[in-house]
């Protein structure tokens, strides 16, 4: 250990002798301390959207029963939380490449939590909705950036595994959301669940604000030669070496739009496939996040063993986050992604043909495995094809597609269930979007393949 970072401060040494960009800069250097501090910060904003996302998967039972309303009717509560957190990616994201990440996220923080305490004075499905639509928004805005905040203070050699586990802040925050329902809900109703969240995300807010930084390549890009820009590098690599550096733009970054370079050099069939992974990912992932408790529950399972299998789902997709990660930055991320690919179709087909409880359990816990860590995967991989000035648009363009899935999936499911087709059919299709998602991946191969070694060449 100490002698790989004597080796990486020679190198940041001997690099700083001359104009320098960011991304060099931080192949060059050990990890800081200032890092440690973006990828925890940012993977908190990450826990937000899964908190939120499975609490109320938790409370829909609850709410649907003091409402009196059918089973399957609570689709479109979920559906318009996705549609704000299109939106938000759609909209918003991409306003962090003028602004900078920080303040995109900063100011999400602030909308999340006040609109997710005014959820809990909701007394109608439609005001439920309306407010779920706006909490959605700061959400679609948030993940992108935490994202490519991440992956601008990550060193390339293991940016893989960084963003990655990182993202394991969206399953934490859905097992989180799981045991804060399991745990408020009868005491204090399902009001609590939203109190809770709310809270947590304006406590958030303030601590974002203080001690979250700014992308360093965002300010290179944006503000050269600025007081923040200097008092970021110097916190980076400390001061001494701070003084002798001279930081560069990135050379591909040229005068054109932002939209326009997710098409430029050879990018659009990573754009568009990437967005369609997006789509049949989050389809099937959303569909399992709002209606697996419910579609196990219905196979003859107690609300009890539904409740395990649930959380077994979550927990699967930590590990994977890590596990996957970690493999890609090892192996090929695309041969890595077809196999978690076909993994993953295996254990929802499993989910939908085994009925023990324990069988139940560890065919969910598979599956969020595979399909988590594929999705955190692909945002990883994503995350490096992309130069600083377009960065925010390219994830949040990229998840605007994934929200569409992840609305469709829980929006079908419910009608599904309203025409009483049974749970293990509407389990079994939930593996045909995994299945198109491995072909379309393997078709794509190549052209991928010839953008990550274009973007890995262009950081030095």
């Amino acid at each position: 250990m100490q002698r790989a970072r004597m080796s990486a401060n020679i190198r940041l040494m001997t690099l700083a002798t001359a104009p320098i960009g960011v991304g060099a800069l931080i192949d060059g250097a050990p990890l800081s301390r200032l890092q440690y501090r973006v990828f925890v910060l940012s993977a908190l904003s990450v826990f937000v959207d899964g908190y939120d996302s499975q609490a109320v998967a938790y409370i829909a039972p609850v709410v649907s029963k003091s409402w009196s309303l059918p089973t399957g009717a609570f689709g479109p509560v979920f559906a318009a939380g996705l549609i704000g957190s299109a939106l938000g990616s759609f909209a918003l994201a991409p306003l962090s490449d003028r602004l900078g990440r920080k303040r995109v996220i900063v100011a999400s923080a602030a909308a999340i939590g006040f609109t997710t305490l005014l959820c809990a004075a909701a007394r109608s499905v439609a005001m439920l909705e309306l407010l779920r639509v706006l909490v959605g928004l700061g959400l679609g805005a948030t993940l992108p950036n935490a994202l490519a905040l991440i992956a601008e203070y990550a060193p390339e050699r293991r940016r893989t595994t960084i963003v990655s586990a990182c993202f394991c802040g969206l399953a934490i925050g859905a097992a989180m959301g799981a045991v804060a329902a399991t745990a408020l809900v009868p005491h204090w109703g399902w009001q609590s669940v939203f109190v809770a969240g709310g809270v947590m995300t304006l406590l958030l807010w303030p601590t974002l604000q203080w001690l979250l930084p700014e992308s360093l390549s965002y300010l290179a890009l944006r503000k050269p030669g600025s007081q923040e820009t200097l008092v970021t590098l110097r916190r980076l690599i400390g001061a001494t070496r701070a003084d002798s550096v001279k930081l560069i733009a990135e050379r591909q970054v040229r005068a054109t739009s932002h939209f326009s370079l997710l098409f430029n050099d050879g990018r659009s069939v990573v754009t568009i496939t990437y967005g369609l992974l997006a789509f049949f990912t989050l389809l099937t992932l959303y569909l399992l996040n709002n209606w697996l408790p419910t579609l196990i529950h219905s196979r003859g399972l107690s609300v009890s063993e539904a409740s395990w299998s649930t959380a077994a789902f979550q927990l699967g997709g930590i590990a994977g986050t890590v596990t996957i990660g970690m493999l890609g930055d090892r192996f090929e991320t695309v041969r890595v992604v077809v196999a978690s690919y076909i993994a993953a179709a295996a254990a929802i087909v499993a989910m939908a043909l085994v009925s023990a409880p324990a069988a139940v359990a560890l065919a969910a816990l598979s599956a969020g495995f595979a399909v988590i860590g594929a999705q955190s995967c692909n945002n990883a991989t994503l995350t490096g094809l992309y130069p600083t000035a377009s960065r925010g648009a390219a994830l949040g363009w990229n998840l605007a597609f994934g929200r569409v899935g992840s609305i469709l999936g829980p929006t079908i499911t419910g009608i599904l269930l309203l025409m009483n087709i049974n749970a293990q059919r509407v389990l079994m299709l939930a593996a045909i979007p995994i299945v198109c998602a491995a072909l379309l991946l393997l078709g794509a191969a190549t052209a991928i393949r010839r953008v990550i070694a274009s973007a890995k060449a262009s950081r030095y």
